[in-house]
């Protein structure tokens, strides 16, 4: 049986490292909620009607 390469094992370690540091980084900003800068009163009067019209109220959670 053949040993492993050396290259092939610093390849094997740089890709957990990187998939490692990807998921800790995923982990800590997915899911966070943040707050949002309320607008001037009317700022949203343009959309208002069609949002009405598919059916959705001020104040409600949409999840899409």
């Amino acid at each position: 049986m053949q040993s492993p390469s050396p290259t092939g094992i610093v390849v094997l370690v740089a890709v957990l490292a990187a998939a490692t540091a990807f998921g800790w980084w995923r982990r800590r900003h997915d899911g966070r909620l943040r707050a949002v800068r309320k607008r001037p009163p009317g700022a949203d009067a343009p959309h208002r009607a069609t949002l009405t019209a598919l059916g959705v109220r001020p104040g409600e959670v949409t999840l899409v």
